[in-house]
């Protein structure tokens, strides 16, 4: 839950483009060009899309609802690497761990315990926010019939998911 919750507040700051983060398989027809960030239970490496994570894409890119989808070229997805996302999750427990100590203890502590649980909720949240941008780093662009198309996206020093979109898909 923490993981998509941080997700959803990274994805704010795409403004190119449309984005949804983990949608129902049934979302509207896209007419615009749309990123379509599943669930980090939809993971994959980046030489093979797991069978359940390619079935997932696979059946929201070709169906909305009980018909066939028109704009089919409309979606990107955005999925988590499997090689981060344990890291992520390590990251997120300690970040909640730490929260759930303070929110705790909070009245039991010395000045210098308040100031040592702050100064290492500040560097778990940055950490996790930091490793959500490089563990959702692989798109998939769906095809009609055969293999869908995996792409890393680039992930150089201070770039933003919108430039590492668009180098990667140019």
């Amino acid at each position: 839950m923490e993981i998509l919750k941080r997700l959803e507040a990274k994805v704010l700051s795409i403004r190119t483009f449309r984005a949804l983060v983990n949608p129902e398989t049934e979302i509207p027809e896209q007419k615009a060009f749309t990123l379509v960030f599943l669930s980090p239970e939809y993971r994959g490496n980046p030489e093979e899309l797991p069978k359940s994570t390619a079935d997932r894409i696979q059946k929201t890119f070709l169906k909305r609802g009980q018909t066939d989808r028109l704009y089919r070229n409309t979606m990107v997805f955005i999925i988590a690497s499997e090689l981060v996302y344990t890291k992520l999750e390590e990251s997120i427990r300690e970040y909640l761990a730490c929260k759930k100590t303070d929110e705790d203890y909070r009245s039991q502590l010395e000045t210098e315990q308040k100031e040592e649980i702050k100064r290492k909720l500040d560097d778990f949240h940055k950490r996790a926010d930091s490793l959500i941008q490089t563990c959702y780093s692989l798109a998939v662009k769906p095809k009609s019939k055969g293999t869908p198309t995996l792409l890393t996206l680039s992930n150089t020093a201070n770039s933003t998911w919108e430039t590492q979109i668009h180098k990667t898909l140019e």
